[in-house]
């Protein structure tokens, strides 16, 4: 968490503060990988494989009606998630995916994922909703009806975190595939997100608008 070759991005508000989470836990999970590492592996890399959590958003703002894809889960499964992790819907994470971490020597910590076959939801929004942050919030808690997906799909993902020993984190990800309506329409789908941080501010990214692309283009019926 559409458009017909657009490159567009969900709205600011709400996104800073999740962000900042997202932040502290990337910060969080780099501190306890580097504690793996020994003196006696100085000099060498620690590698720690494992699953990872999976919860993406991407889509459109100021279309009306605005388009929202969810990868790792579809709508309802966000709000099980969340319910079940108590936290925020927009923070959930329903998939999981082979991940990779490297502490290198100098105390850089590289987080990787690479996984097919990751199940997105395109969904089609309309009202006054500030992007996919209010809207999530909104249907698990029942405040509007869950809404169908207008397309389902697989996608290709790879994601990748690099926090350097100075606190700067390098974070970008991106997911691309294919998808298809229950009216038998075929699409074709591209979003990525990139961007840093640096631990001297306030650990807020950029506007999403600079930082997240996304595209759904029709590609024919059958």
């Amino acid at each position: 968490m559409t458009t017909l070759q657009r490159s567009t991005a969900l709205p600011n508000k709400g996104r800073g503060s999740r962000r900042l989470k997202l932040t502290t836990a990337l910060v969080a999970l780099a501190v306890a990988v580097a504690g793996l590492a020994s003196p006696a592996a100085a000099g060498s890399r620690d590698v720690v494989r494992e699953q990872l959590g999976v919860g993406l958003f991407y889509g459109t703002f100021n279309e009306g009606p605005n388009t929202v894809l969810l990868v790792g889960g579809d709508a309802q499964d966000f709000c099980k998630v969340a319910d079940r992790d108590d936290v925020d819907p927009f923070d959930a994470e329903p998939g999981t995916a082979p991940g990779r971490t490297v502490v290198s020597s100098d105390g850089t910590v590289k987080i990787t994922i690479k996984d097919r076959g990751q199940p997105a939801y395109f969904y089609e929004i309309s009202g006054d909703f500030q992007g996919s942050p209010d809207w999530i919030g909104q249907v698990c808690s029942g405040r509007v009806d869950t809404p169908e997906p207008f397309a389902t799909g697989t996608a290709k993902l790879k994601s990748r975190v690099v926090i350097s020993p100075g606190g700067v984190l390098d974070i970008f990800n991106s997911v691309k595939g294919k998808a298809v309506g229950p009216d038998g329409a075929r699409y074709k789908f591209r979003a990525s997100a990139d961007f840093v941080i640096t631990a001297d501010g306030d650990l807020e990214p950029p506007n999403p608008a600079d930082f997240l692309k996304f595209s759904l283009t029709r590609i024919g019926c059958y």
